[in-house]
């Protein structure tokens, strides 16, 4: 199983999502590999790790993967700029099948072009995580459109508090209208919370409410 972390929005909590997801599967018994597909290197600096990773592998090496707390990582750094736009469709498939694991999650830049689309193609399971913002309802519907037109289906989960019922205001409002915007692709509300960040790198369990949504998603 592949699973794929994405959204042409920067910001939108892709990198604790893909870190929840990855610890949620390892919790389960999943043999868990971790591909950070961002020259950032935001989820290897999440879990602590440096070294030869996702360049160098998709550059001819074969770098073993890294244990980082029962997950084992192909890091990224600000090498993989250099190649992370201009990526051939099915690179990252082929690595994929290079590093076979009970579950491989990817972790993607805030883009839906290059090494994302390579991620999209690659994956069984496309996760789109979304801060609940007025800036975020537009990208996030345009990376659904583009995962689309790679006939990907990218399944929505949202990043913040869950209004009661009878809430008033703009946040209640908003929390809305994006579901109503996201219509079938929603799948879930996951909670902003310190507790979220904590287990995200590996500081404590992940909460009982993310791993219920995991459990729907994956």
């Amino acid at each position: 199983m592949v699973i794929t972390v994405c959204n042409q929005k920067g910001g939108s909590t892709k990198t604790t999502t893909a870190a929840i997801i990855a610890r949620t599967l390892a919790g389960r018994g999943f043999d868990v590999l971790v591909v950070d597909g961002d020259p950032q290197g935001g989820i290897s600096a999440l879990f602590g790790i440096t070294g030869p990773g996702v360049f160098d592998a998709l550059c001819g090496d074969d770098p073993p993967p890294i244990d980082a707390g029962g997950l084992r990582v192909l890091p990224a750094d600000h090498r993989l700029d250099k190649i992370a736009y201009t990526l051939p469709p099915f690179d990252l498939v082929e690595l994929v099948k290079r590093y076979p694991a009970g579950a491989t999650v990817i972790d993607t830049p805030p883009t839906v072009q290059g090494i994302t689309r390579c991620a999209a193609l690659a994956a069984d399971v496309v996760i789109v995580p979304a801060d609940i913002s007025r800036t975020t309802i537009g990208p996030t519907l345009y990376t659904l459109g583009e995962l689309a037109a790679l006939k990907k289906r990218g399944r929505v989960v949202l990043v913040g508090k869950v209004p009661k019922d009878d809430a008033r205001g703009f946040t209640a409002d908003l929390y809305r209208e994006f579901i109503a915007e996201l219509g079938k692709s929603y799948a879930g509300t996951l909670p902003r919370s310190v507790a979220m960040q904590k287990a995200a790198a590996g500081l404590a369990k992940v909460p009982a409410a993310a791993v219920e949504i995991m459990r729907g998603l994956l």
